[in-house]
């Protein structure tokens, strides 16, 4: 996941500045349209797929181990089994006939606490794993201890919905893809370094779980991928792509929650 932001973001810095100096040499000004903002951060991200894929290693598809692995674990089966029960719900239901109570897109109802239940129950995980570690792991406990703080500040916030109004609390007076970027995108960044770090001690004989990492990273920059463009649009992310984003952020923090009980249940390698 490492190699693959880092090949998003070079093509997407390659695919503005191009795409920018062309503009304002050709018609004079840049395109701040949604399909403009779709264009920028999409076109790049589809080019890094394409060569991510085409410069893979041979071999079987190493993503589905993580799947494979939590598929014989009663607990991950039962989490898959809500996961799955939750979001048909929330698009049968919410999406589609527009009873609140199961929208993937509002907040403090089911689908939001189900998420909030599956980042708190990652971090109750997580925390008594790290009295176990002997001292010459002190640098990963506390890593291990961050990422359990964080994951249970997103459980705390998604059930009393502060994300979603965070930007406008923060930044009241600046523009919807300013507050935007500035706030969830600092976020999502933070978020994603501390899980690529985590991810580096995962690989020390947690494999399928450092796997599961790439798999939340993947389904949250998704998720922001689909907002990008409709923050110029009002409403903002109107149906169905405001239940698409949501579904990529649940299943994100299924990754996680994988992540965390497929680490618990392999003999950890020794210091």
């Amino acid at each position: 996941m490492s190699r693959l932001l880092a090949l998003w973001l070079t093509l997407l810095a390659a695919f503005w500045l191009t795409r920018a100096l062309a503009s304002a040499v050709i018609f004079g000004h840049a395109d701040r349209s949604a399909e403009g903002v779709f264009q920028l951060v999409a076109v790049p991200a589809l080019q890094a797929l394409l060569v991510a894929w085409a410069t893979r290693r041979p071999g079987p598809f190493a993503h589905a181990v993580p799947l494979r692995a939590a598929l014989r674990q009663p607990d991950l089966r039962a989490v898959l089994v809500l996961d799955a029960a939750v979001i048909a719900l929330g698009w049968l239901l919410g999406t589609f006939q527009g009873i609140g109570w199961f929208s993937l897109t509002q907040g403090r109802n089911l689908p939001s606490a189900w998420l909030a239940l599956k980042a708190g129950a990652a971090a109750v995980v997580l925390f008594p794993g790290t009295r176990e570690m002997s001292p010459e792991r002190e640098q990963e406990r506390r890593w291990l201890l961050g990422f359990a703080a964080a994951l249970l500040a997103l459980a705390v916030m998604v059930l009393f919905d502060v994300l979603r109004p965070l930007p406008e609390l923060l930044l009241p007076a600046q523009p919807r893809l300013l507050r935007w970027i500035v706030v969830h995108g600092l976020l999502l960044a933070a978020g994603t370094s501390l899980a690529l770090r985590i991810q580096r001690f995962y690989r020390r004989g947690h494999a399928p779980a450092a796997l599961a990492l790439d798999w939340a990273l993947g389904l949250a920059l998704l998720a922001g991928l689909i907002a990008v463009p409709h923050l110029l649009q009002r409403p903002f992310l109107a149906e169905p792509w405001g239940s698409l984003a949501a579904t990529c952020n649940s299943l994100a923090v299924t990754g996680l929650l994988a992540a965390v009980l497929l680490a618990r249940n392999i003999p950890s390698p020794p210091a």
